[in-house]
């Protein structure tokens, strides 16, 4: 490959943003990559930004979700009891049993969001 801004020379390198080949005259280091010198170094930086913010969003465990699975399951648990006391049929049984499922569902979440990780690449 050669260099999208001098073509005569051999590339080193692609463009974190924009993709094209670089030779070590057109290129600037950019935290974990490399950007056209002077051209793509700040949107490059953005890139890394976003990607940092997106990893640090990924790592924070998701407790409101888990909070109103297990929330909406036990008020379906406890209207399914109280229907099926009232011998309303097999409704108030349906009833729990689904809120029975969100209860399990939230337990497993808990228990996936609270497991030992392993760095990647092990």
């Amino acid at each position: 490959m050669r260099c999208f801004y001098h073509p005569d020379v051999d590339a080193v390198g692609i463009c974190k943003n924009c993709g094209r080949g670089l030779c070590p005259q057109s290129l600037a280091e950019v935290e974990n990559g490399l950007a056209c010198k002077g051209r793509c170094e700040a949107l490059a930086e953005a890139i890394n930004a976003l990607v940092t913010r997106n990893q640090r969003a990924m790592a924070r465990p998701r407790s409101v979700g888990l909070f109103i699975l297990v929330l909406l399951g036990l008020a379906l648990v406890a209207m399914g009891i109280q229907i099926a006391a009232a011998d309303i049929g097999l409704a108030g049984l349906f009833i729990a049993a689904g809120g029975s499922v969100l209860l399990a569902s939230g337990a497993f979440s808990y228990l996936y969001m609270n497991r030992p990780r392993r760095p990647r690449g092990s």
